[in-house]
């Protein structure tokens, strides 16, 4: 007949479920160090998308600027308008690829100045206030001032 002997392992019966304890800890803080890194990189996510934001309603805002100054360019006669200076403004003008406007804003200073490298009283130098606006998505605005000048006989 074959006896079958029932060893002892050594083990006391409350060491029983020792190791599926400690494994239960161990996944855990797994798991808790997983849910923190997601959470960072959701967060650097977001951080890197409004910095985008930022970056393109700061460019939007150079490009009503150019507009304008090309407008001013092409017709310095109609733009230099003491009594109506947002004659030669930028309209709201969407820009889908950047998901933003822009548009400027004008206004006359003054027309007491001296131009360069004219006599006293020949010409006559009118000055001007620029504002740029550019605005994107996520509510980003970024607006630039700029004085600019004209000077006519």
């Amino acid at each position: 007949m074959n006896h079958v002997t029932k060893r002892n392992s050594g083990f006391a019966p409350r060491e029983r479920g020792a190791a599926l304890v400690v494994s239960l800890i161990l996944l855990m803080m797994l798991t808790l160090l997983a849910v923190s890194t997601m959470s960072t990189a959701s967060l650097e996510v977001t951080m890197a998308g409004n910095d985008q934001f930022a970056e393109n309603a700061f460019q939007l805002a150079e490009t009503a600027n150019e507009q304008f100054l090309q407008t001013i360019e092409s017709n310095s006669l109609l733009c230099v308008n003491e009594q109506n200076p947002t004659v030669c403004d930028v309209p709201a003008t969407a820009v889908p690829e950047m998901g933003g406007t822009f548009q400027t804003q004008s206004r006359f200073v003054s027309d007491n100045g001296g131009c360069p490298l004219s006599s006293e009283g020949e010409v006559v130098r009118f000055d001007f206030e620029l504002q740029a606006l550019g605005n994107s998505s996520k509510n980003a605005l970024s607006q630039h001032t700029q004085g600019w000048f004209f000077c006519a006989p």
